[in-house]
């Protein structure tokens, strides 16, 4: 059985307790091409007790630069800096992997499903059509979440396997 995912509101009253703002992402449309995103990505992957996989979820860099840099308090010229460069800092990713544990309890807290963690957050690389994590190219439910940053448009996907 899939996952259920949270409403978009649920996710982003999270976001805004992670960061201390109402972050800009609105649902919306499938708006990252997982076969071949048009920028720089990271993914953590949802894993159950047993360790299988049950979901991802995915920011593009201007939303994880956003989201992590927003959580440290990072000033908005390095942030520019960090999209600018493509270069994120270890502090953004660890923030923004933070941000995902805090999605994981209302992932968690969806009906009936099974507890998930996130792993680490990793760069992501569109999966071989016929391997492990192909699943990503056609997910059971998808949840993706769109807006405007000051440095340009950035997204959240959701997925479940």
């Amino acid at each position: 059985m899939s996952l259920r995912l949270p409403d978009a509101s649920e996710v982003v009253l999270t976001l805004k307790m992670a960061i201390g703002e109402k972050p800009p992402l609105r649902q919306g449309p499938p708006a990252m091409d997982l076969e071949k995103p048009d920028r720089r990505a990271f993914i953590s992957f949802l894993r159950n007790d047993g360790g299988g996989v049950r979901g991802a979820i995915l920011v593009d860099l201007n939303a994880a630069v956003f989201l992590g840099g927003v959580m440290i308090m990072m000033p908005p010229a390095g942030l520019e800096e960090q999209v600018g460069s493509g270069d994120v800092s270890e502090p953004i990713l660890d923030a923004m992997a933070e941000i995902n544990n805090m999605l994981r309890g209302v992932i968690n807290n969806c009906g009936s499903n099974e507890h998930v963690t996130p792993d680490g957050l990793q760069p992501y690389s569109p999966p071989e059509p016929d391997g492990r994590n192909a699943w990503l190219l056609s997910p059971a439910v998808r949840l993706d979440l769109t807006g405007e940053f000051p440095f340009g448009s950035g997204t959240m996907v959701i997925l479940s396997a």
